[in-house]
């Protein structure tokens, strides 16, 4: 069988990508971030300022006892304990120790979280000012911030102050379960902070020769015909992501314009890749797809070989690549994750099966 360099049927669309402005966010202030942690931080000085300046007093029901008087404690009109006015006003000195405790801990989160933020948005600006124009200006240009989340700091402060509360606790009264909960909290709260920390801007940008990923501190520039697109399904939807040499799978979704940048990323690596596809048949090569693999002989899964007079196409059902044999059956059926470039996969299997007599 010869396959022809390049069959006028089904062939790749060569129309130009859509053009944008290039604008991307990569290394750009993270405002709402900085703005969240002003938030913590000043919340945590007025609040340890304001307990720290307070006169601590004993109170029963709102109103102010008197050294010797008791504090009865009733639920649905029966009495359920009965608290002396030292034991009252060791829990409002507790209380308000707690407080101060957890003001503290918002200024130094605060502070913490802020010059990591500013030290990692210096180094994406630093970095976006190193990237050189090996391929000319960029077509489009898609990131991610550096940013951090509001909710993990909040709730991290919440459970590291919820430890300093267990902690006195069990200083005060002596006894271990509260240094249990001092652990469980503290542990909790940190979990909540690691994952608030605040996470580096990521910036691609493609051209009409290749394309440039920048992540964390370090930058590839590939052309187009050593990007492998990959589709991974997942729960109702689907992770776009690339990889090449010497880089790991670049996730694409959640990306700034991620719907944009899939269909250039494909469009450009099919046309890039099917050529080379083809005089790779040609010279009587295999081409690899991750679990299958196109040949002049047909498409291989393992072992197995189908040849091109029982190809009977190519679908695509709940993440799934389904080869099909004619005239009935099923050759493979593979998930997409393991089909790398799928979109050129069904391209040159289209192709080539055409060219087959019946």
């Amino acid at each position: 069988m010869s396959v022809p360099p390049q069959p006028n049927a089904d062939s790749p669309s060569t129309s130009p990508a859509p053009q944008k402005d290039g604008g991307a966010k990569f290394g750009a202030t993270p405002v709402a971030a900085f703005a969240t942690l002003a938030v913590v931080t000043v919340g945590g000085a007025v609040t340890y300022v304001l307990t720290a300046s307070a006169t601590v007093t004993a109170t029963c029901g709102g109103d102010r006892m008197r050294p010797g008087d008791l504090c009865e404690t009733t639920r649905n009109g029966i009495r359920t304990g009965t608290d002396t006015y030292a034991e009252v006003l060791a829990n409002a000195i507790r209380t308000n120790q707690v407080a101060q405790w957890v003001g503290i801990a918002l200024v130094v989160i605060g502070v913490a979280f802020g010059v990591m933020t500013y030290l990692r948005w210096r180094q994406d600006v630093a970095l976006r000012a190193q990237l050189g124009h090996e391929y000319g200006q960029p077509i489009s240009a898609h990131s991610r911030t550096a940013s951090s989340s509001f909710f993990g700091i909040i709730f991290g402060a919440g459970f590291v102050g919820l430890a300093g509360f267990f902690l006195l606790s069990g200083l005060s009264k002596d006894e271990w379960p509260y240094y249990l909960g001092t652990v469980f909290f503290g542990l909790l709260g940190l979990v909540f902070l690691s994952l608030a920390i605040p996470k580096n801007g990521q910036l691609i940008q493609t051209f009409a020769d290749g394309v440039r990923i920048v992540t964390g501190n370090r930058h590839h520039a590939l052309p187009w015909r050593d990007v492998d697109y990959v589709i991974t399904p997942a729960k109702n939807a689907a992770n776009h992501g690339i990889s090449g040499p010497g880089l790991k799978q670049v996730v694409l979704t959640g990306l700034q314009d991620a719907t944009d940048l899939q269909a250039l990323v494909q469009q450009r690596t099919v046309e890039a890749k099917y050529r080379p596809a083809i005089e790779a048949l040609n010279r009587g090569e295999t081409v690899p797809f991750g679990s299958l693999a196109v040949s002049r002989e047909g498409i291989t899964a393992g072992r197995k070989l189908l040849p091109w007079n029982e190809f009977g196409g190519v679908t695509l059902h709940q993440g799934n690549v389904g080869v099909a044999r004619v005239p009935q059956g099923r050759f493979a059926g593979v998930s997409l994750a393991n089909v790398p470039n799928y979109a050129l996969f069904v391209h040159l299997t289209s192709a080539i099966s055409q060219q087959q007599p019946r």
